[in-house]
């Protein structure tokens, strides 16, 4: 191997500059062993953490665990709504969730919204509600309403609440 004598700083570099391009000082710190273990881990918590977003929005089991552990009062409050929602059904039976419903806090309670269940029909086929519950703090079931579900009218009105 052979090795050059040219000098990195220039052919016009004074002596001095040539001497300490060797000092210690010049030369780049090492890291430490904890910094590099970091930074080998930095990638693989984000995928971690945008794995558990996507599954939070696909997976209802998922959506359901992390809810519970967030908000277990809201949440519980969502599993009152769900019930009375699919024992009230026309067809208890035949009932499904199609969508798992939101939680709002309100002063003596929550409201339960996005709650969207799939009954049968007179014909055999699939009706959609819209679900809306009122739970008091204990849990108790208030009030539940019962709408004929529409998604193009329901993406509308979220779409005109955001121009406004």
């Amino acid at each position: 191997m052979k090795t050059s004598n040219r000098n990195p700083l220039g052919k016009n570099a004074k002596e001095e500059d040539k001497s300490t391009i060797n000092e210690p000082y010049a030369r780049p710190r090492k890291r430490s062993s904890r910094s590099r273990t970091l930074n080998r881990l930095i990638p693989f918590l984000i995928l971690l953490i945008f794995g558990t977003l996507i599954l939070k929005d696909n997976v209802p089991a998922v959506s359901d665990k992390i809810d519970s552990v967030i908000n277990p009062q809201g949440f519980a409050a969502v599993q009152s709504c769900r019930k009375a929602a699919l024992s009230q059904s026309s067809t208890p039976d035949f009932a499904r969730l199609i969508k798992s419903g939101r939680a709002n806090a309100t002063k003596k309670g929550f409201f339960i919204d996005r709650l969207v269940i799939g009954e049968m029909n007179d014909q055999g086929g699939e009706r959609l509600m819209d679900i809306g519950c009122h739970i008091d703090q204990s849990g108790e079931l208030i009030k539940l309403s019962r709408l004929s579900y529409k998604e193009e009218s329901t993406i509308k009105e979220d779409t005109e609440s955001y121009h406004e």
